[in-house]
């Protein structure tokens, strides 16, 4: 009996033991997981990747604030590289504007070469608003080619995690006095505008092809949410080709509350790959039509919404104007992962006639990877999973004592 007791107690610290460490495991991925939802604050913005002056001192990339609270950026790298206050000026090697590393709502970020130096604050009209940084490292991302198929990968990132952007050559700015940066979602060529919101550039807005694409659409003028409903879309003066659709819902300028059924069948969200979406073909007539199926998210409240269409034919996309979309809430909420972002209050607008132009992008998504539908579950399993091993790990070692304690009173 005393036997068996030792062997129960011992059975019972090794399950404690083994699953504590697999209840921590699974508690950390929970935490992981919970932290990976969160929306990235800061993002690349801007990127001067081929001056005109000399680039080894002339590269810069601007970064953006998108969250509602200021951010501390001691902890943050670029490319690897540490980010340090300032920037070092290339003709007295001063260290100048050491603002510090907070990065408030809203601002912006310029980032230049350090160690060596920069000489963008000299030919460049720099945001005196904006937040002067520069890398511990003498060249940005190890410098940024301008040759096709060699281009950089440019990471910002902190504990939590990354903004990522591969530039393009074909997107523009090689050496033409242009850089490039986001415009309404989308990359395309800008004027240098280091500090301050992106601008178009006019020599691109003047070479954009197919200005006479239009797009209609006809939807219901209301919808129950997280309940489907048909979009006809149609096309007319376009180019011989392959087109994506995408229905977007939303308020002002934030299209963040609807879903497109894509061509596997699932509902994707405002930022999901564009090659999920349904596509139509266009060919010598120049127009083309097709109805997809499109619904608001689960969990949208009641009001007065916009509705739009957006096409992209791979390098640049085109959008409709805006109609009203009376919502309502769904009686029961089945609240599934949403790209839409949280907390926000938004006023209830008139119908919005947008004019379509044309955005350029050089990759087929636009932002980041829509969230799986399965995060909430992931997060909930890690952590029952941990709750679990810590219950059977302690009931393993109250039943190995008991033993114990029984085994020594039998042999008195």
């Amino acid at each position: 009996m005393r036997q068996c007791g030792r062997i129960c107690g011992l059975v019972g610290m090794f399950c404690l033991v083994f699953l504590s460490f697999y209840a921590f495991y699974f508690f950390s991925l929970g935490i992981k997981e919970l932290m990976a939802m969160e929306t990235l604050s800061v993002v690349i913005n801007e990127i001067m990747y081929n001056p005109t002056q000399d680039e080894s001192y002339n590269e810069w990339i601007e970064i953006r604030n998108l969250s509602s609270e200021s951010v501390d950026l001691a902890d943050w790298k670029l490319c690897g590289k540490a980010l340090l206050a300032g920037y070092v000026a290339r003709d007295s090697g001063d260290l100048k504007k050491t603002d510090g590393l907070i990065l408030s709502s809203g601002q912006y970020a310029v980032i230049t070469d350090g160690e060596s130096g920069t000489e963008v604050y000299t030919n460049y009209s720099v945001s005196q608003d904006s937040l002067a940084i520069h890398i511990s490292s003498a060249s940005l991302c190890g410098g940024l080619t301008n040759t096709t198929g060699s281009e950089k990968e440019i990471t910002i990132s902190d504990s939590v995690g990354e903004d990522r952007i591969k530039y393009q050559v074909s997107w523009g700015g090689n050496g033409n006095g242009k850089s490039v940066g986001l415009v309404n979602d989308s990359w395309k060529e800008t004027d240098p505008t280091p500090g301050w919101e992106n601008s178009p550039s006019s020599q691109s807005e003047t070479d954009e092809p197919a200005q006479s694409a239009t797009v209609s659409f006809f939807a219901p003028s209301g919808a129950a949410a997280g309940q489907g409903f048909s979009v006809s879309i149609n096309l007319s003066n376009f180019k011989s080709g392959t087109y994506y659709l995408k229905v977007l819902i939303g308020r002002a300028d934030k299209f963040y509350d609807g879903r497109t059924n894509g061509t596997d069948g699932d509902w994707l969200a405002w930022n999901a790959p564009w090659a999920d979406f349904p596509k139509v073909s266009v060919g010598s007539s120049g127009s083309a039509g097709k109805t997809v199926s499109a619904k608001v998210d689960d969990d949208t409240p009641s009001g007065s919404y916009l509705i739009k269409v957006r096409v992209y034919d791979g390098k640049s996309s085109l959008e409709s104007g805006s109609s009203n979309l009376r919502v309502t809430a769904a009686a029961i909420s089945n609240v599934s992962a949403s790209a839409s972002e949280p907390g926000e209050s938004e006023p209830v607008l008139t119908q919005e006639e947008v004019a379509g132009e044309w955005l350029e992008s050089g990759s087929e998504t636009l932002g980041a990877e829509a969230p799986a539908e399965k995060e909430d579950f992931q997060l909930n399993f890690y952590i029952i999973v941990g709750i679990f091993g810590l219950i059977v790990g302690g009931g393993g070692l109250v039943l190995g004592f008991r033993y114990l304690k029984n085994s020594s009173v039998a042999a008195r």
